[in-house]
């Protein structure tokens, strides 16, 4: 059974899904309500596992965890996380997103009451954050080398 404070953030998460169309008006398999209920169902897992791991007797953060989604579901409805991603799995990018914000509100915050979480140790796999701003390498860039026109053989 889900809590009703997970249930309202699955909500939000399910909302920004059916603005951005991840959730189709029309889908072309299984219908609308089940594809939302799948979404809901998933969410709330989630979300209870990343903030079971999160908590460390914070007051503050539940307040927090509800802005990190607040602004993870403001990344889905504004295409930063792609409806059908080619290069990265939407589910994870979800997860570093709602981490990376959480994070970042932590870092904000300057209550004693509230300390910044220990992200990378408690969550699973799955939502291991990446770094918002890596560091920058020296790139070679690859530059083709145009020959001239070959010439045509004459028979």
């Amino acid at each position: 059974m889900t809590s009703e404070y997970y249930l309202e953030l699955a909500v939000r998460l399910c909302c920004a899904d059916l603005n951005s169309e991840f959730i189709s008006l029309q889908p072309v398999l299984g219908t609308r309500d089940e594809l939302l209920d799948q979404r809901l169902t998933w969410y709330c897992e989630q979300l209870e596992r990343i903030d079971t791991g999160l908590k460390q007797g914070n007051k503050g953060s539940s307040t927090l965890f509800a802005l990190a989604v607040e602004l993870t579901c403001a990344d889905i409805e504004s295409g930063a996380i792609a409806v059908a991603p080619v290069l990265y799995d939407r589910d994870e990018k979800i997860g570093e997103r709602l981490l990376a914000h959480l994070a970042r509100l932590c870092g904000r915050v300057a209550d004693d009451d509230v300390a910044v979480p220990e992200v990378l140790a408690p969550i699973p796999e799955v939502f291991v954050p990446v770094q918002d701003n890596p560091p920058a390498e020296a790139v070679n860039p690859v530059v083709p080398v145009r020959k001239g026109k070959k010439k045509k053989k004459r028979r």
